[in-house]
């Protein structure tokens, strides 16, 4: 039998026009109903479930036109709520919900707050009495944790962003609520070595991150102190062995909260101050634990990070008018000194890979705190006056710290480097210090920096890991940089030849960034060499294809950026044939004995197709003299497309294939009868059965290259195949001179 629901949701589109919000509530209530029942049959309530009914609202769930009905998505967040509160409030058995510490955090919350008007108050008035009443009480252990997962899990994916409105108060206790009873539940499973824990931890690291959206969202006008003060102590409690997707989860809760304290100071001056207060009594603790300082130190960085995009975006450039009140200012100075004063010790200690227990020190956890705490400063350094007589000692004990710090990392990035996490800290120490590269060089020499980055770049490529971050580090050193330091870099990058993949990579970040004449000037004096070592790069033999892929897409960038800037390097006809003649062979890689999968395949062939399109738009006529390597690579690009299947990427490649042969139209004058072996090619691709697909694919590029074939052309082809080859051919020629027209400059 069919469930009557389904009946409901197919005609969907039609009953919600005419419904109330009583109607719009129960089919949500159905719909969490049915995607969080288990296996078994159940009734949730007084909701009857069917067998069929969690296929029909999975059903449901992936569809996108389900989120774009107005009734529906006002009431989403609401019910979904509500609905995983009461099946957390649902677990537990009995609490003393009588001691006066709950009568007190009842008086607290209802203080400034209409309780008739939220049943999420009163329920967060009731999880405060839980998680006061759990030190004497037995809590039983969590039902139904898989449809808490579940619930909360579809409301952090749901694609809808809430208003800006004061019923998100609401929702934000509610979430707060189950933050509290989850956070409980996990304390005392912990204790009590349940295996239930995990999932407890997977709905806790669910439920932060919705309330850092909605925190978001939340009105500044609104007074939800109550709310948020329970929120931040939760934020703020350690989790013993808290995983990483719950550490980020808080962290991001615990920054839109900052964020949210900073903007209602102006109408609440002790909601930021109270906020600073409650991480003091955080970082005081100064366990030697690693799984304390790791939660300690990832929610300090969370708060500094915020502080810094803060503080970049002008939230607070200057102190506070009157002397009887503590600006935004002031509180972020007095907390960025305490957590230097409090922690930099041992943040300086377990960055140091001396002691005998460096591998139980969390490096990685210390030095990105650092990093944080030393940007900070940095660019508060940056942008204030510098008249106040503090600042002076502030510059200079900012200066000691960077001193210190990098003076370790540059000492021991050999050990940073093996692991992955340390070496990602150590990228990110690197690329957060040189943001703000004046400063940096206030404090140490240029080319110490300079010389650290590149060594740890190099190491970077013989290990097979990507650096963006210490590219960014790099190229914001460049953009500043002097014509000895510009000197320093080149020297450096070709003593390092041997490594072509390396020494290319510098050349693209030096093409990319350098601005000057100066810095111009020198890098074109050494643009040949540079070429030289570009074209030993894909001439190198590789262990593997995916290796030989990257040096391709390495090359091509390369290439196609020394291509756009002529004033470095202007390329002669027989360059531009030699770079095309050793582009002919890429696509041959997978025939010499190695498979490539479908990633490393078209990203070889979209770097021959972007080199093609930089060549034409910058180097016409130059093309014009070499015609027969152009046409060369073109026919081995058709010839690769044609054997190519839509699981190996018919669809992208037919689409760069038909923008080259497009960016040729405007140059048919010249081209045209170059065309005529293309043409030929595919004639011959439908003589051996081509696929349908694989023709429809084709067809713009076919267009784009008949369109440049004259009458003498067309001729040409039809004198020089047989019969049955007009036959396949005519209907195509008959479509393009019904449909084609083309759209590029003429």
């Amino acid at each position: 039998s069919e469930s009557l629901w389904s009946s409901l949701v197919q005609s969907l589109g039609i009953w919600i026009q005419y419904s109330d919000s009583f109607h719009v509530d129960l089919f949500l209530v159905w719909f969490f109903s049915a995607l969080c029942q288990s296996n078994n049959i159940s009734t949730n309530g007084t909701i009857q479930l069917h067998h069929t009914d969690k296929a029909t609202a999975v059903s449901l769930l992936r569809d996108a036109s389900f989120y774009d009905i107005h009734q529906l998505s006002a009431s989403f967040f609401t019910i979904a709520i509500k609905f995983a509160m009461r099946h957390v409030i649902g677990t537990f058995d009995s609490i003393d919900q009588s001691s006066e510490t709950v009568l007190m955090l009842r008086k607290k919350l209802s203080h400034g707050i209409d309780q008739t008007q939220s049943e999420c108050h009163t329920l967060l008035n009731q999880a405060n009495s839980v998680r006061t009443g759990c030190n004497n009480q037995n809590i039983s252990s969590v039902k139904r944790l898989d449809e808490i997962s579940t619930c909360l899990s579809i409301l952090a994916s749901a694609p809808l962003e809430l208003s800006i409105s004061p019923e998100n108060i609401s929702l934000m206790e509610g979430l707060v609520t189950i933050d509290l009873i989850i956070s409980t539940a996990m304390k005392k499973l912990e204790q009590e070595e349940r295996s239930d824990w995990t999932k407890l931890e997977k709905a806790l690291a669910t439920n932060r991150c919705i309330i850092a959206g909605i925190l978001s969202r939340l009105l500044k006008g609104e007074r939800t102190n109550s709310c948020l003060d329970i929120l931040n102590d939760q934020l703020l409690d350690k989790i013993p062995n808290s995983s990483n997707s719950l550490l980020s989860s808080t962290s991001d809760a615990l920054s839109e909260l900052l964020v949210y304290c900073v903007e209602y100071i102006e109408k609440d001056t002790t909601i930021l101050q109270s906020f600073f207060d409650k991480f003091n009594v955080l970082i005081e603790d100064r366990g030697e634990d690693k799984a304390v300082f790791r939660f300690k130190t990832t929610l300090a960085r969370a708060i500094m990070k915020k502080m810094n995009m803060l503080l970049r975006r002008n939230y607070f450039v200057t102190k506070s008018a009157t002397s009887s009140r503590k600006s935004a200012y002031d509180l972020f100075l007095e907390i960025a000194r305490t957590l230097r004063r409090k922690m930099w010790k041992d943040i300086v200690r377990r960055i140091s890979f001396n002691e005998n227990s460096c591998c139980n020190s969390a490096p990685s956890y210390a030095l990105l705190l650092a990093s944080e705490m030393l940007s900070f400063w940095g660019y508060f350094f940056h942008r204030v006056d510098n008249s106040d007589p503090l600042d002076e000692e502030l510059r200079s004990t900012y200066k000691d710290d960077v001193v210190k710090v990098f003076e370790l990392v540059s000492s021991s990035y050999h050990e940073f480097s093996a692991t992955l996490d340390n070496f990602n800290s150590l990228k990110y120490f690197l690329a957060s210090m040189t943001a703000c590269s004046q400063y940096l060089m206030f404090c140490i020499p240029p080319h110490a920096v300079i010389e650290t980055i590149m060594d740890i770049m190099k190491i970077s490529f013989l290990v097979k890991r990507d650096s963006p971050l210490l590219e960014a580090a790099l190229c914001s050193l460049i953009k500043d940089a002097q014509l000895d330091h510009m000197e320093f870099i080149t020297t450096h990058a070709l003593k390092s030849s041997e490594e072509p993949a390396y020494a290319t990579k510098i050349f693209l970040l030096l093409i990319t960034v350098v601005k000057s004449q100066e810095q111009i000037k020198h890098l074109a004096s050494l643009s040949e060499t540079f070429l030289a070592i570009m074209m030993g790069l894909v001439r190198s033999k590789c262990d593997t294809p995916s290796e030989e892929a990257a040096n391709v897409a390495l090359f091509s960038k390369a290439a196609a950026a020394l291509i756009s800037r002529k004033e470095l390097l202007l390329l002669s006809g027989r360059e531009i044939a030699m770079i095309l003649c050793e582009m002919s062979q890429f696509l041959f890689i997978g025939g010499r004995g190695k498979e490539l999968d479908a990633s490393d395949d078209f990203i070889i062939f979209k770097s021959c197709c972007s080199v093609i399109s930089a060549m034409v738009a910058h180097y016409p006529k130059q093309l014009y003299g070499c015609p027969p390597p152009l046409f060369n690579l073109l026919l081995v690009l058709l010839t690769h497309l044609l054997n190519t299947t839509p699981k190996t990427g018919l669809v992208p490649k037919a689409l760069e294939y038909a923008r080259v042969c497009e960016l040729l139209v405007p140059h048919k004058d010249v081209f045209r009868k170059h065309v005529v072996g293309l043409v030929l090619r595919y004639i011959q691709a439908l003589n051996e059965a081509m696929t349908p697909t694989v023709k429809a694919k084709l067809m713009p590029s076919i267009y784009a290259l008949l369109d440049m074939c004259s009458e003498f052309e067309t001729k040409q082809i039809n004198s020089m195949i047989d019969v049955p080859s007009k036959a396949l051919f005519a209907p195509v020629f008959q479509s393009y001179q019904k449909y084609y027209q083309y759209h590029g400059q003429s």
